[in-house]
């Protein structure tokens, strides 16, 4: 850990030398016709680094004053200019006739879309982040063809899952999911919790590797299907690829991107319940009862629970009709990200800092998931020379409630559907009073479901580490090592 840090702050400091022997290059850039070209590309040669062009054409870049600029955009030729110690610069970019379009397929490898053996899709960072998702595939859930994008647990930081045509295995020790690489490196996914059977059901889910990362870091995603993809990757990506490229630094004027979201979320549909017939069976009112078989609900007082103490409650026989509705609260999820980049034609630097809050429906903190994301990431270039490292710490915390009945005799759900349609399930909260406490509560046949989410949880606090020191040389534009 101490080297990892250490390479990365010498890798920073080397940045911040480089940038300070530049000059900034503006100009706009233009078609044949004269008309302004938006959100071109334009890159220093011989370096990683680059800015986009505003929706008006306008760029800024830091560059030596010898650099070649090369400028590229959608539909256009690619363009090299000479800075030859100028400050200002006008391009005019033309139309190609010959369009096509690459697939990152590995670590530093691109292919052209119509000669890849196997099907590909492409997301870039807005395709991600759209819709403010907590883990990175929940942006593409619905969007990709052939693959089932899901969350396992249904509670907030549960795992999510990508299975790409289909299941190729039933067995306990088998695996359907795609290989993760992150930045070229396979990347842990495994599921944290426990299971209750052979299909991974049931149990407890605090999500999988891919939850940890910032989808706010994510520069684009390429999904490779079929078992073609092992010849990048091997046997483990017989499932398919899920290849993640991170955000890095850009030669240009530092930048500051900050994003803040907020959702909220509520109870959409519950089982359709009846409100004519209140607690006891064969139209008999039992106190024992968990059912809604007794007699006709007439509005009239009527005792009911267990005899404590040599007394019992009073309540009218009416049903409660938003009853099991109004056990839930009303969720949010607050996402803050912030990110700075900088750099030149030599160097350049990432640094991003990002926190989510989620609570779920349940009442309470009871379903609440908490993470905390720092992300550096750093690169040098000198003459055919690349060095870059990057850093990542993830700290996060949650609490999930007992969703499954063989856990503890029965989940918090299936607590609430058996209380009759006359019995008030918020007065249960105080699980501690003498009538509604382990001992007394109204029926032998289930649990005061406020005691099973209150008492029954689990919690997990984790801290992760991971990253990667990358080392080239291009010994020419067909022959480089990493």
């Amino acid at each position: 850990m101490r080297k990892l840090v250490s390479v990365f702050t010498t890798l920073l400091f080397c940045t911040m030398v480089a940038f300070s022997q530049t000059s900034p290059v503006s100009g706009q850039i233009k078609n044949e016709k004269g008309e302004p070209v938006p959100f071109a590309t334009v890159k220093i040669k011989g370096s990683n680094t680059g800015v986009p062009a505003d929706q008006n054409g306008n760029f800024t870049i830091q560059a030596a004053k010898t650099a070649t600029i090369i400028i590229s955009a959608t539909s256009f030729d690619k363009q090299e200019i000479s800075v030859s110690n100028r400050t200002t610069i006008s391009v005019s970019l033309k139309a190609t006739s010959n369009l096509q379009e690459v697939v990152v397929t590995a670590l530093g490898q691109t292919r052209s879309r119509d000669k890849l053996g196997y099907s590909a899709s492409t997301f870039r960072a807005e395709d991600v982040v759209r819709s403010a998702p907590v883990s990175a595939l929940d942006g593409l859930q619905g969007r990709v063809a052939g693959a089932d994008i899901s969350t396992v647990g249904g509670q907030p930081g549960s795992s999510s899952k990508i299975i790409l045509r289909g299941y190729s295995s039933l067995s306990t020790s088998g695996n359907s999911q795609a290989l993760i690489i992150v930045d070229g490196v396979p990347f842990n996914n495994s599921r944290l919790g426990s299971f209750n059977d052979f299909l991974n059901h049931g149990g407890v889910d605090f999500g999988n590797g891919l939850n940890d990362l910032n989808p706010n870091d994510i520069d684009n995603i390429s999904i490779l299907k079929g078992a073609a993809a092992t010849s990048l990757y091997g046997s483990r990506a017989s499932n398919g690829v899920v290849l993640v490229t991170t955000k890095k630094g850009r030669s240009g004027k530092l930048t500051v991107d900050f994003t803040s979201s907020a959702v909220f979320s509520s109870v959409g549909k519950l089982p359709d319940f009846q409100n004519t017939f209140g607690q006891g069976w064969n139209a008999q009112h039992w106190k024992e009862e968990n059912g809604s078989w007794g007699p006709k609900l007439d509005g009239k007082d009527r005792l009911w629970g267990s005899v404590v103490d040599n007394s019992r409650l009073i309540k009218p026989f009416s049903a409660v009709e938003d009853n099991v509705r109004d056990f839930y609260d009303v969720g949010k999820e607050i996402n803050n990200n912030i990110a700075i980049r900088g750099g030149n034609e030599t160097a350049n630097f990432y640094m991003s800092y990002g926190n989510i809050y989620s609570d779920g429906i349940l009442p309470s903190d009871r379903d609440v998931y908490r993470r905390n994301n720092i992300s550096l990431r750093g690169q040098i270039k000198a003459n055919q020379f690349t060095a870059s490292a990057s850093l990542n710490y993830i700290n996060k915390s949650g609490k999930t409630a007992n969703t499954d009945a063989t856990a503890s005799g029965s989940s918090t759900f299936e607590n609430i559907i058996q209380t009759s349609r006359d019995i008030p399930i918020g007065d249960f909260r105080a699980y501690k009073n003498k009538f509604f406490d382990v001992d007394n509560y109204f029926t032998p046949y289930a649990s005061n479901p406020y005691y099973s989410l209150f008492e029954n949880g689990n919690t997990n606090q984790n801290d992760r580490v991971f990253g990667n020191i990358e080392l080239g040389w291009d010994f020419s534009k067909a022959i480089n090592i990493r």
